[in-house]
Order: C-alpha cells, then sequence, then structure tokens
C-alpha cells in the first residue's frame, strides 16, 4: 500500500527539520573546535554552519521530492 509509504517519507523529512533548524538559527558554532581551525573559506565558522544548514535542508528537501513523485508516479501506475 503506498499511503504509509509516503507518511512515512515525510515522518522522514518532519524528523531532521529540527536539526537544520538548529543549524541554521543557532547564534552560536555548535562545534566550539571548529571555531579556531584555520579557514579555508573567507565565511566566518557561523556563516559555513548556516551554509550547510541550509545546504542540508535543501538536499534533504529534494529528496523527499523525489521519493514522494516515485511513490505517486507507481502508485498511479498501479491504479491504470
Amino acid at each position: 500500500d503506498y499511503g504509509p509509504q509516503l507518511l512515512y517519507v515525510l515522518a522522514i523529512g518532519l524528523g531532521q527539520t529540527p536539526l537544520f533548524a538548529f543549524l541554521t538559527f543557532s547564534s552560536t558554532v555548535f562545534y566550539p573546535t571548529y571555531a579556531h581551525a584555520m579557514r579555508v573559506t573567507s565565511l566566518s565558522p557561523l556563516e559555513d554552519q548556516v551554509l550547510g544548514g541550509v545546504i542540508m535542508k535543501l538536499a534533504a528537501m529534494l529528496a523527499t521530492f523525489y521519493a514522494v513523485a516515485f511513490i505517486f508516479y507507481r502508485w498511479y501506475e498501479k491504479s491504470r
């Protein structure tokens, strides 16, 4: 059945959101050691952490979209 599959995929996406939100909206660096590491880019440690959170969220959203689209496609094909 495709309903539980959809719920599972969407629940995973919701379950990951607190981590992405924590990384993206935090006012302090999550790894204090990283704050003292040599910079490879011009981003500050906090800006790098925020960018990492945004990239992780966008990648997860894309993966969730493809999974949901695939499940809907299979559901549609089965009902034809």
